[in-house]
């Protein structure tokens, strides 16, 4: 089913068969004999797009999936939230192209690893998102991230999980004081007056680009026999998301607001509301994105 439908699809990508060959570096003789390659065969290949292609394709698919699902749950409860929980670093296999996800849902309840916080916020102002905290945090450190959360708008938590919050003897434990106090003051005072304001917005942009991300782990990826993330395949993708971690974290120091910017926006314009463009590891650039990026250079 998924080949059927991805020969599809890249007949509505490409103006014709020839098209495709020739971007691909393939001789197909027909749309019904289209292969993707798997990493080995396109990093021998030297040719990523046959490789490229399908990851694209899946990854539209994994939207399309939340859109349905979505659907299905106002179709039977009109006024319920459809929500997913324990989100991913985005990566090369793994679907998590997060602008396209977030307008398809009406609730998250993300981890934050990879950036996602300052992601999810503003990909979708509006989104109500609880962040999954607990596990092994206690004290300042438990309290930290509920504050930290508080700046990417997130109006409370998801608890993994209630047995760490207990004693034995049900009073509250070191993690339950201390999630219990951040919530407490979160609940009211300034902390409710956070969640009800509004953004201020400094023209600041960081470049979010799945094709980037794509790029940077097929070119040295390895598929490996244990369950590994896409950043123990590949140093090129560790060292991109080491460079998007090290801006977020120097804007955040310097009280700058940021907002990540994916591909999809850029290319509808919305750089004209930006002064700064910030591109960490952007290797891989649209032809319509890569025109918007040099209009905004020459304003």
């Amino acid at each position: 089913e998924a080949i059927a439908g991805f020969r599809t699809w890249l007949k509505a990508e490409y103006p014709s068969l020839e098209a495709l060959n020739s971007t691909w570096g393939t001789s197909f003789t027909g749309w019904e004999t289209i292969l993707p390659m798997t990493t080995e065969e396109v990093q021998k290949h030297g040719n990523y797009a046959p490789w490229s292609d399908h990851r694209v394709y899946m990854e539209q698919e994994f939207g399309r999936a939340f859109g349905r699902a979505t659907a299905l749950v106002h179709e039977m409860d009109p006024g319920g939230r459809a929500s997913i929980s324990g989100t991913q670093v985005p990566g090369a296999h793994n679907g998590c192209n997060w602008y396209e996800i977030d307008q398809q849902i009406d609730y998250l309840q993300p981890y934050s690893d990879g950036n996602q916080d300052a992601m999810h916020h503003l990909f979708r102002p509006g989104l109500t998102i609880t962040g999954f905290t607990g596990y092994g945090l206690t004290g300042d450190e438990a309290q930290y991230q509920q504050w930290q959360r508080l700046f990417y708008g997130h109006s409370g938590a998801s608890i993994f999980w209630q047995y760490t919050l207990v004693n034995p003897d049900l009073t509250l434990s070191e993690q339950g004081k201390a999630l219990s106090e951040a919530f407490g003051r979160l609940q009211a005072g300034i902390g409710r007056a956070f969640m009800n304001s509004t953004v201020r917005e400094d023209g600041v942009a960081i470049h979010f680009s799945m094709s980037s991300i794509r790029g940077a782990w097929i070119t040295d990826g390895q598929i490996k026999g244990e369950l590994d993330g896409d950043e123990s395949t590949s140093k090129n993708y560790m060292e991109l998301g080491k460079r998007r971690d090290a801006w977020t974290k120097a804007l955040e120091q310097q009280n700058v607001q940021f907002r990540f910017l994916a591909t999809p926006q850029i290319e509808a314009g919305l750089l004209d509301k930006f002064k700064f463009l910030i591109l960490p590891y952007s290797i891989a650039l649209s032809d319509k994105e890569a025109r918007e990026i040099e209009r905004f250079m020459d304003r």
